[in-house]
Order: structure tokens, then sequence, then C-alpha cells
């Protein structure tokens, strides 16, 4: 890993730390519907503590991650959006099961927008076609996955694979294969891991959105370090 990718990661780790409230904010309102400006401090939620430092490491990790994934380049201001956005995705959805399409809709559109951005110095914007593409067919085939076994994934899954399918994309066809691969993989072990544990029983609902953002980070951070 070079000195300008080992600086992206350490100033997304640093951004993700730093913004541990205002994610912890976006825990409590985000979910609800009645919070019509969610992304605005809620005086009357507070976030206690342990949530703070929750979406902080979460935010330092998925933070880090994405800085290995885009390195120093035209790239690094998504790949930044991304993380403060999967952070508390992560957190809502191992807390409630549930991932609001308020987070992920505007992680879809700011990060697509930003890549586009990345991409205008490019000769005819194919990076940005083929996140747009990487985008849509992760989505397509999570859709597929959630029709055929409607108790294994929710369409919020198949959203946040949309999402995590604009960057995977965005690095090659490669990237997006296998991020979704390792997707399920650490589903699996999650799973197989609760059920050694008797934290959990094969009836038990397990969120599926923090195995997905971790399988597709971790292999987005490989694809540009190795």
């Amino acid at each position: 890993m070079g000195g300008s990718t080992a600086l992206a990661a350490i100033t997304l780790a640093a951004l993700g730390a730093i913004a541990g409230p205002i994610m912890a904010g976006w825990v409590l309102t985000a979910p609800d519907a009645a919070s019509r400006a969610w992304w605005r401090p809620d005086p009357a939620r507070r976030p206690d503590t342990a949530l703070i430092g929750q979406c902080a490491g979460a935010g330092a990790l998925a933070g880090a991650l994405c800085g290995v994934a885009a390195g120093w380049s035209a790239a690094l201001p998504a790949f930044a959006v991304l993380a403060l956005l999967l952070a508390p995705l992560a957190i809502i959805d191992a807390r409630t099961h549930r991932l609001p399409d308020r987070l992920t809709g505007a992680a879809a559109v700011a990060v697509m927008g930003l890549l586009v951005l990345a991409a205008a110095g490019h000769p005819g914007l194919a990076d940005a076609g083929r996140a747009l593409l990487g985008g849509a067919a992760a989505f397509a085939v999570l859709c597929a996955l959630r029709l055929a076994a409607p108790s294994g994934l929710g369409f919020g899954d198949a959203k946040l694979g949309g999402v995590l399918g604009l960057v995977l994309g965005w690095l090659g066809w490669g990237v997006l294969v296998a991020g979704l691969f390792a997707g399920f993989a650490v589903g699996a072990a999650a799973s197989l891991t609760l059920l050694a544990l008797r934290r959990a029983t094969l009836r038990s609902a397990i969120p599926f959105g923090p195995s997905l953002i971790t399988g597709a980070l971790v292999v987005a951070a490989w694809a540009n370090a190795a």
C-alpha cells in the first residue's frame, strides 16, 4: 500500500471517528417516519455515549476501508460519503433489522453524483458508466434472490446492494462479483458463529446488512491495495 493510499485511509478513518455523534443521531432519527428533517440533530433524542462510541468505531473502520479502496484519487469524496452513511446503516440494521430508505437513497444519489464528477476528467466517463451498471446489476441480483427466498433477504438489502454495487462496479466487474460473494460469505460465517454460540437459532432473523457491507468494503480495499 502506497503512501497516498495510507494517507487516504487515515484521513477517512479520522473523519469517521469524528463524525460519531452525528451518525449516532441518524441512527435514532433516520428509521423514524415522523422525523422529517432526520439529518438534523434532535435535542429531544440525544444519543448515549455507548451509541456514539459504536458509530465512531464503525465510522473509523468503514472510513479506513473506503480510504484504501479509493486511494488519494478523485473518487475519494464519494467513498468518504459512502463510509459516513454505511456505518449508521449497519448499526441500524443490527439494532432494528431495518435499512431506512432515507439513508440508502441519500447514499445512492450522493455516491453516484460524486463518482460522475470524479470521472469527468476520464475519456467517455467509462468508470461512471460501469459504476451505474454495477449498481443496477447488484440490485437486480439481490431482488431476484429476495423473490426466490423471501425469508432470506429483504428489499432493503437489495437497495443496499445497489449502493455497494456502485463503488464495486467503479473498481471493476471482477471486484463487483467478488464483493457480493464476500458479503454472502461473511453472512454465512456470522450466522454459523451465532448458532455455535447459541446466540441464535435456525428460526432467528439475522440482519444481513452488516455482512453485506463488511464483505464489499474488504474486497474493495483489497482490490486497490493488492
